[in-house]
């Protein structure tokens, strides 16, 4: 009986935990690092930097608010030139999410399906100016 009692008891205790430990990682999805995003997902692919060179996809220094297919010095793909596009919060959140949704054709191979993290991307990529 006793050794029924003691479980019993802490019953409560682990119930807090695992509520504890539930709000923990939603407060840590709320906290994505942006820029640490961008170093593990996009920087394959994109210099971030003023002056750097363009690699496979373009610089993205200085993206937000400018007018897509535009990077100076590098060759887009045909739907991209001709898409008239600036890229606003809007534009990248759809970007992100459904590159061949937004501009078919384009040659863009990363999507990202986690809402928190397009949105830290593109907090990032406002920065870089």
């Amino acid at each position: 009986m006793t050794i029924i009692t003691v479980h019993l008891r802490t019953i409560p205790l682990f119930l807090a935990s695992l509520v504890l430990c539930c709000f923990s990682s939603v407060a840590q999805a709320a906290e994505i690092d942006g820029g640490k995003l961008f170093k593990n997902a996009c920087q394959t692919c994109h210099s971030a930097q003023a002056g750097e060179p363009h690699r496979q996809g373009p610089n993205l220094f200085g993206i937000f608010e400018r007018l897509s297919g535009q990077a100076p010095g590098f060759q887009y793909s045909a739907a991209l030139s001709s898409a008239n596009l600036v890229w606003t919060e809007e534009n990248l959140e759809s970007w992100l999410a459904d590159p061949q949704g937004l501009i078919p054709g384009n040659v863009m191979a990363y999507v990202q399906r986690n809402p928190d993290r397009r949105k830290a991307l593109i907090d990032y990529l406002k920065t870089l100016k």
